[in-house]
Order: structure tokens, then sequence, then C-alpha cells
């Protein structure tokens, strides 16, 4: 703030490019920076969507091959609902486990006001 400040008071005096480049350049100079330090926040989110859809992908193949199974045996047993419970189980869990993560992520991001 008080750098904005400096500048704005001196450029009343002093009419300079450089005055011009340093007020314009600074400000995009400090963005870039704070937006390869976030790059990181960014590779991390997406690696774990990735672990998150992968993992989403097994317990579908796995629903899959055990409802195929309930059909082809033809018998309503017991152990065919405690495998599709057991699946739908994990399914909650994966997805719950993904929701407290942004939660986390949420959390620890502080608003800022611009400037």
């Amino acid at each position: 703030m008080a750098y904005g400040f400096f500048i704005f008071a001196l450029h009343w005096f002093v009419h300079s490019e450089l005055l011009l480049f340093i007020t314009i350049g600074f400000p995009a100079i400090a963005a870039a920076f704070y937006g390869v330090s976030t790059k990181q926040e960014f590779s991390r989110v997406a690696k774990q969507a990735r672990v998150t859809k992968k993992n989403l992908e097994d317990i579908s193949c796995a629903y899959t091959l055990k409802n195929r199974e309930a059909l082809l045996s033809k018998v309503n047993s017991e152990n065919n609902w405690l495998n599709i419970r057991n699946l739908t189980l994990g399914t909650s869990k994966i997805m719950s486990n993904e929701n407290g993560q942004w939660q986390t992520l949420i959390a620890e991001q502080e608003l800022e006001l611009p400037g």
C-alpha cells in the first residue's frame, strides 16, 4: 500500500517512463510469483482427483462383476447382497474422503482483499 502511494506521489513531480513501468510491472510480477507459488496446490488436487477416479472405476468394475455373478447364479442369496452392500459402502467412503479433502483445502484458504 505504501509502495503504491509513494509511486503515485512521486509521479506528480517526476514524469518518467520508468515510473510508469514500475507502477505497471511490479504488481504484474508479484501476481506471476503468486501464481507460480499456488501451482503446486493445483497439481496436488489434480493428482488426488485422478486417484479418486481410479478408485471409483475399480469399484464400478467390481460392482459390475458381482452384479453379473448374481444374475448368472439366479439365486437371491444373502452373500450377493452383502457383496453389493460392501461395494456401496466402499463407494461412500471414497466420495466422503474426497469431500473431506475439499473441505480441508477450502478451510486453509484465507479470504484476502485485493490490492
